[in-house]
């Protein structure tokens, strides 16, 4: 099965890490097996959300940790963040979306 092109900005590889001696002995292409399971635009409107939280600020892990009240109030503003993104701006998109999740 040969890659697309568009599989290289869309599935960019992993940073190296601690996992890079497991993911050398696979025997398997995960690009090939994330391509086999999910279609191209699911997987271009995962990444445009995924882009979008990684960016924002109020996404970003907290360097210590929050206490009950604070983590609700955090979770409160992200998902009124995320409601103010409006993922699925277009109908054809909450197909998508039902899928994704």
């Amino acid at each position: 099965m040969q890659l697309p092109n568009m599989s290289t900005d869309l599935l960019p590889e992993f940073a190296p890490g601690a996992l890079d001696v497991y993911r050398r002995q696979a025997t398997f292409d995960w690009r090939k097996l994330r391509l086999f399971l999910e279609d191209e635009r699911s997987l271009r409107f995962k990444m445009k959300i995924w882009k979008t939280l990684e960016a924002d600020p109020l996404f970003q892990h907290d360097p210590v940790s929050l206490s009950l009240d604070e983590q609700r109030r955090l979770t409160t503003k992200r998902m009124y963040r995320i409601l103010e993104y409006n993922f699925p701006a277009h109908e054809s998109d909450v197909d998508i979306l039902y899928k994704v999740i």
